[in-house]
């Protein structure tokens, strides 16, 4: 195979379009690496300078996203041998099974190409690579660790994460994801998750009002995690793909939403801290019963995080809006909401409030 230079690669996979259009949109993304490429891939296109390696990944993508036990960044060529042996393949194949476009692996060059042509057709996806260390994906950790200190340990990649962004209507739609065997059911998956939600509902350059996903609907495991995780089930897409075998397949439809988020996020982040595990690693209490305390922690009245709901959320952007005012405002919108009166849970309704008092 041919040594060249990536063509403004999206996330350092090869991205060989000659749209402009697609380019412009992820311009400010690309990376240039070397790579090994199946000649396939060179056919009819330019091999571009170099100097293009010096542009950086926008401010509003904070990669990488660091965990205890995971570390996500968006994949790139070096990233390929690990996940192949990650996840083990082609042995492992079957964990692919219910992914209908995703042709089983036999090789690395299979897995690179499988990657770089999906990339190249959707130029709204984004594959993030999961780091982790093997031999640690469970509680309890090395004494005193940090994101940034246990990141140094995550040298393998276990698994592959992606999502699809629609500006437009303020939605992001989550892909394929892959992880090895031994990765799931574990405190690393659940943390490779949340990490990702972070980065969905907080830090993009638009504002996520919904992320959501259809998996098949034979996958109870993936399901299940979803919904541990709060998605809520939405319904049932009938004969919606056909499968790798050609039968025709139902998808699960399961959603997120902005408000939903802020109370999940806490749920799930205080399952995640390490006061939550015991020094044999055990966890003291279960995500249920997590929930089940914060709700009751609500319904009294504390934990004001949760009170706030979808209005913290708009209390954030009147920064952008009111600038000095927004403090003012997050205040009156805290008095209403904890003396019972409320709002319902969508933007132009609180948005009409904000204009009538952006006096205060």
């Amino acid at each position: 195979m041919p040594l060249a230079y990536e063509c403004r690669s999206v996330r350092g996979i090869p991205f060989y379009s000659t749209h402009t259009r697609q380019e412009a949109q992820f311009s400010s993304r690309h990376k240039l690496s070397k790579i090994a490429l199946p000649s396939i891939l060179l056919t009819h296109h330019t091999i571009p300078d170099p100097a293009s390696a010096l542009e950086t990944a926008s401010p509003l993508s904070p990669f990488p996203l660091k965990g205890l036990a995971v570390t996500l960044e968006p994949i790139t060529p070096q990233h390929i041998p690990s996940l192949f042996r990650g996840l083990n393949f082609p042995k492992n194949n079957p964990i692919i099974d219910y992914i209908a476009n995703f042709h089983y692996i036999q090789t690395e060059s299979d897995l690179a190409t499988h990657i770089a042509s999906t990339l190249s057709k959707n130029p709204s996806l984004t594959f993030l690579a999961l780091r982790a260390n093997p031999h640690v994906l469970n509680p309890p950790f090395p004494p005193t660790p940090t994101p940034t200190t246990a990141s140094d340990s995550h040298t393998a990649v276990l698994g592959i994460l992606g999502y699809r962004t629609h500006p437009p209507s303020r939605t992001i739609q989550l892909d394929d994801f892959v992880f090895a065997p031994e990765l799931q059911r574990t405190y690393a998956s659940t943390e490779a998750h949340y990490l990702q939600l972070v980065h969905l509902f907080e830090h993009q350059d638009f504002t996520c009002a919904r992320v959501w996903l259809k998996s098949h609907a034979m996958n109870v495991q993936s399901r299940a995690h979803t919904e541990r995780l709060e998605y809520v089930f939405e319904g049932t897409m009938r004969k919606d793909n056909v499968s790798r075998w050609g039968t025709p397949r139902d998808s699960d439809v399961l959603s997120m939403l902005d408000d939903e988020w802020k109370g999940n996020k806490v749920v799930v982040g205080r399952w995640l801290d390490k006061g939550n595990f015991g020094e044999d690693g055990e966890q003291v209490k279960s995500m249920g019963e997590v929930r089940r305390e914060v709700e009751e922690k609500r319904k009294r009245g504390e934990g004001e995080e949760l009170a706030l709901g979808w209005m913290a959320s708009l209390s954030a952007r009147c920064d952008k809006v009111f600038g000095t005012k927004a403090k003012n405002i997050r205040i009156r919108i805290r008095q209403i909401d904890l003396a019972g009166e409320g709002f319902k849970a969508n933007d132009s309704y609180g948005m009409k409030y904000i204009e009538l008092n952006e006096s205060i």
